[in-house]
């Protein structure tokens, strides 16, 4: 409809249970894999559950840090990490904190 407004009820399961892993473990460096099997403990991880999840991890409110790394052995390809990110001195600044 036009002019509707819709508003945002915040973040949603998916981001509510990546933000719990990266405050659980705020140093460590998460494959897609790894994150998928937070979000959806148990169940098998399809490419439904990946575009969900790099949804989801664009819109959370922390910055990110992601990175491309080569594997070697049977493999061999690209694995993504990803790290939650402590806010940088300017962005502290500018805050206020």
């Amino acid at each position: 409809m036009p002019g509707v407004i819709h508003v945002s009820r915040g973040p949603g399961i998916v981001q509510r249970r990546l933000l719990a892993a990266f405050e659980a473990e705020p140093s460590r460096r998460f494959t897609m894999r790894e994150l998928a099997q937070v979000v959806w403990p148990g169940e098998a991880i399809g490419d439904s559950h990946r575009a969900s999840l790099c949804r989801a991890l664009k819109r959370l409110p922390v910055e990110l840090t992601r990175c491309r790394v080569g594997k070697r052995g049977r493999r061999p390809g690209w694995l993504q990490l990803v790290s939650a990110s402590k806010p940088s001195a300017a962005s502290t600044r500018l805050d206020g904190r």
